[in-house]
C-alpha cells in the first residue's frame, strides 16, 4: 500500500473557487500544481528540500516549500489558465484553453485557447523567479476548440491538444517545438506540425489527452467509436530522430482487446520507458460485478500477467462507471512506428459505481500511478 509522504502546503494559500490541484505534474524535485479558478488561472511551484537517506537516495518525506507562482501576463477571469500543466526541468507550461481572441473591428472569438511557456529567470535556479518566455496559439485557432486543454512537454518538445478542432471538429494536436538548446526565449517557440486522427471524420475528442516521451506521441480520442460507441482509441505517432524538425506520422490506432461502447478508452494516456510503455484511462468502464471485486489485491490480465479477461466468472451484474485502466508495449521496443500490444488490464478489488477508476493515469520506468 502507498503511504502520504508529506503534503504540499497548497491550502495554506488557496481559496474556494481557485479549484487548486485540478492539474499537477512532477519533475524531479520539483510538483506544479495549477489553479485555474485563481483570477485568471496560475499554478504554484513547489520544490522538495531534499535530504539524502543515507544511501545515496532522496528523502521525499521532507517538506515542501513554495519557490513561484506562475501566472500569466495576459489572463483574464474565465480563461481558466493553469486547467492543464506541464512541467520538465526548467520549462513549464499552463493551458488556459477558454481564452478569448478580440477580432479586429469589434467582435470576439470566444474559448479559442493559448499555451503560456514559463522558464526560470536564471537558468540554473529553478529555485529562483519565474518568469513568462513564450505565448502559443494553433495555427487554426476556431472559436470553441479549447487549445490547452491538454499538455505534454519532453525535451524541445510540447504537445497541445485541442480536441474539438480540426475536419468536422474531431480534434486535433499541435506540435510545438525549441532549438534553443534547453533555453526557451519568445522567439524560438514555434508550431511544427498539427497533428489530426487519419480516419476520422466527426467528433472524437481527439486531443482529450496527449503524451510525448523521445521519438513517441500518444493522442487520446475517448468518443472514437470503432469499436462501439464512445468506445474511444488512443492514437500513435512517431519520428524518425529526436530532432524537433523531424515529422511526426501516424504509427497506428490503439484500442483493447475487450472494448465496450461508451467506456471513454482515452480519456488520460501517459508514456514511459523512452516511449516503449503506454497507459490509458477508461474511466467509463462498466465492469462485470463477479471480477476484481472483494478483499485484498487486485486484477491484471494479458499477455505475461496471467489469467483471463476481467469480466469473466462471478454475477452478471454489472458496475457502472467503475472504471480501468490498460498497459501496451511496442512489439519491438527499440521501433517507435512498431505497433502497440496489450500487456494487461488493471483493475483494483473493491471498485464501486461511480469511481471512475482510470480518470487519470501516470508512468514511470515499469510503475504506474492510476
Amino acid at each position: 500500500a502507498a503511504t502520504v509522504l508529506s503534503e504540499l502546503p497548497v491550502a495554506d494559500v488557496a481559496e474556494e473557487g481557485h479549484f487548486a490541484g485540478s492539474a499537477v505534474a512532477v519533475s524531479g524535485l520539483f510538483a506544479l500544481v495549477g489553479a485555474h479558478g485563481d483570477g485568471g488561472g496560475a499554478a504554484r511551484l513547489y520544490a522538495l528540500a531534499a535530504a539524502g537517506d543515507g544511501g545515496g537516495g532522496v528523502d521525499y518525506s521532507g517538506a515542501w516549500e513554495e519557490v513561484a507562482v506562475l501566472r500569466p501576463d495576459e489572463a483574464v477571469k474565465d480563461d481558466h489558465a493553469a486547467a492543464s500543466v506541464a512541467l520538465e526541468g526548467e520549462r513549464a507550461a499552463l493551458g488556459a484553453p477558454f481564452d478569448d481572441v478580440d477580432l479586429e473591428g469589434g467582435g470576439v472569438r470566444t474559448d479559442v485557447g493559448v499555451v503560456y511557456v514559463f522558464a526560470p529567470v536564471v537558468a540554473g535556479e529553478p529555485r529562483g523567479a519565474w518568469r513568462q518566455v513564450a505565448r502559443l496559439s494553433a495555427s487554426h485557432g476556431e472559436a470553441e476548440t479549447w487549445f490547452g486543454s491538454s499538455l505534454s512537454l519532453a525535451g524541445d518538445t510540447l504537445l497541445v491538444g485541442s480536441y474539438l478542432a480540426g475536419f468536422h471538429g474531431a480534434g486535433a494536436a499541435y506540435a510545438f517545438a525549441t532549438d534553443a538548446d534547453g533555453v526557451p526565449a519568445p522567439i524560438q517557440w514555434s508550431q511544427r506540425q498539427m497533428l489530426e486522427p487519419d480516419d476520422a471524420d466527426m467528433e472524437v475528442d481527439f486531443g482529450v489527452s496527449v503524451a510525448v516521451l523521445d521519438r513517441v506521441a500518444a493522442v487520446g480520442a475517448f468518443r472514437d467509436s470503432t469499436d462501439g460507441n464512445a468506445a474511444g482509441a488512443v492514437y500513435m505517432f512517431s519520428r524518425a530522430s529526436m530532432s524537433t524538425t523531424a515529422l511526426w506520422r501516424h504509427a497506428g490506432k490503439v484500442m483493447p482487446r475487450e472494448g465496450r461502447r461508451v467506456a471513454f478508452f482515452g480519456i488520460d494516456v501517459a508514456l514511459s520507458m523512452g516511449g516503449a510503455m503506454l497507459v490509458v484511462g477508461s474511466f467509463h468502464y462498466d465492469a462485470d460485478a463477479g471480477s476484481g471485486s472483494g478483499g485484498g489485491g487486485g486484477v491484471a490480465t494479458g499477455p505475461g500477467v496471467g489469467g483471463g479477461n476481467i469480466g469473466t466468472g462471478g454475477t452478471s451484474d454489472v458496475i457502472l462507471d467503475a472504471g480501468s485502466a490498460y498497459v501496451f508495449q511496442l512489439s519491438h521496443p527499440t521501433d517507435p512506428s512498431s505497433p502497440m500490444v496489450e500487456r494487461a488490464q488493471l483493475r483494483p478489488h473493491g471498485l464501486d459505481v461511480g469511481d471512475e477508476f482510470g480518470r487519470a493515469v501516470a508512468a514511470s520506468g515499469t510503475e504506474v500511478l492510476i
